[in-house]
């Protein structure tokens, strides 16, 4: 198509032309342009406007403290161990003499007696108590049997007795310790009789008992007849675990 200008409208003309240009230009790219054709990371703050960049600057409000995540475990102890320890954590020890009595509910003991005398002839006869000089763990209960002394908890255990004999001095005397039914005794004393007095007798060792291990002692001579033995003190302790 061709355009005929009288003189002096060159201009005008122009500037229609190229308002009409520009406006189809706009209209073209709004109905075009989306966000799917924006190229990623051309669209800064500064194309934004005020009213937008104000809002973005603002700080949120703090959610509220049911949203918190839960806490997590806590990490393993590091360092150097104090107290009743020593070395470091995570494989501390007991420091050296912090373990004392005082750090035990109740130490295993007990002694038992028997003052008046019990006969014992050539045979084996089974020592029998009467009383308890003290008992802390119900070691010595005379309603189970008159000649046991029982272990309440496992360990290694001292046990003892002193025996005393009648006035003889013929033959030997004879006192063993027992642990429970073995046929093996565990301790031994055999003495010749006293020539004048009486004759006194005293045995004794470290022993391993289970719960519900019982110690009991026995003794004979071979003096003929019958003599009298009393016990001056047979004991059982706990000495270590």
């Amino acid at each position: 198509m061709r355009f005929r200008t009288r003189p002096g409208t060159g201009t005008l003309v122009g500037f229609i032309v190229g308002a009409v240009v520009a406006t189809a230009g706009t209209a073209t790219a709004g109905l075009i342009i989306t966000g799917k054709q924006i190229k990623d990371g051309t669209v800064s703050s500064k194309d934004l406007s005020k009213e937008v960049r104000r809002q973005l600057a603002k700080k949120g409000a703090t959610g509220p403290q049911g949203s918190q995540g839960p806490k997590g475990d806590a990490g393993p102890a590091t360092g150097t161990a104090g107290g009743s320890l020593t070395g470091s954590y995570p494989n501390p020890g007991l420091a050296d003499g912090t373990v004392g009595t005082s750090n035990f509910a109740t130490i295993p003991a007990v002694i038992a007696k028997r003052s008046t005398g019990q006969g014992v002839g050539a045979s084996v006869t089974v020592v029998t108590f009467e009383s308890e000089e003290f008992d802390t763990a119900n070691m010595f209960n005379p309603g189970d049997s008159s000649s046991k002394l029982t272990a309440p908890v496992k360990g290694v255990y001292f046990a003892s007795a002193t025996v005393a004999w009648d006035t003889s001095a013929t033959g030997r005397r004879l006192v063993r310790m027992n642990r429970n039914a073995e046929p093996m005794s565990i301790a031994t004393d055999s003495v010749q009789a006293a020539s004048a007095g009486s004759t006194v007798q005293t045995l004794g060792r470290l022993v391993r008992l289970e719960a519900g291990d019982s110690i009991t002692f026995d003794a004979s001579h071979t003096a003929g007849g019958t003599l009298a033995i009393t016990v001056q003190a047979a004991s059982l302790n706990w000495v270590a675990p």
